[in-house]
């Protein structure tokens, strides 16, 4: 997979998995003043980084979200590219489950709003945290049914109010279902599948 994204000052980042002495690691190159820098790595670890995205901030920073295997086990983590260095990643998900494929939109403050699945409740749900530049917020379960519900898709708008609207694919069968968290279950970090679902969008059986 390649992920590419801009500063909004012509500067281009593109970012791609590419197996190096055994290791799938992410790789990055920057478009800038003409020409095509030196490559540098983005991750090192031993396992597999992919599921990659790039995604430029309202700030004007780049934002790289990926998938992580460490110990064995995928983890969700984050990178910013503040226009002069990529500062240290951030651990996105923090479940001892698997946690999958990251989405991300970017917030009208700088930061994202990122989703995902993972298997920590013993099946595929969503789920979706705020990361910026201090850190990371409240991670909220978007969906809870029994249903396989993966692949997930983030949106948010202008005002950054519904900075959970989610969709995903349920049952892998090619069905999408838009849900769309209520800001007190947000902001209680309560389950917004069953009040916030809008329902199915589109699906082939």
């Amino acid at each position: 997979r390649t992920a590419i994204s801009h500063d909004g000052k012509g500067n281009v980042w593109v970012v791609a998995s590419a197996q190096i002495d055994g290791h799938w690691d992410l790789y990055g190159r920057r478009y800038s003043n003409g020409g095509w820098l030196e490559a540098v790595q983005l991750s090192e670890n031993a396992e597999p980084d992919l599921h990659h995205v790039l995604v430029r901030a309202t700030d004007g920073a780049v934002w790289l979200v990926w998938q992580s295997f460490r110990d064995g086990q995928s983890d969700i983590v984050a990178r910013r590219w503040d226009g002069q260095e990529w500062v240290a990643e951030i651990r996105v998900s923090d479940s001892a489950a698997n946690d999958w494929e990251p989405a991300a939109a970017a917030l009208p403050d700088g930061g994202l709003a990122v989703a995902w699945d993972s298997y920590e409740h013993g099946q595929y749900d969503i789920f979706c945290r705020r990361v910026n530049s201090k850190g990371a917020g409240a991670i909220v379960r978007v969906t809870g049914s029994p249903d396989l519900e993966a692949r997930a898709s983030v949106a948010c708008d202008r005002s950054g109010r519904t900075s959970r609207r989610v969709a995903c694919e349920i049952g892998g069968k090619g069905v999408a279902r838009l849900h769309q968290q209520d800001p007190a279950d947000r902001a209680a970090g309560r389950d917004g599948g069953a009040r916030g679902g809008l329902g199915e969008v589109a699906g082939r059986k």
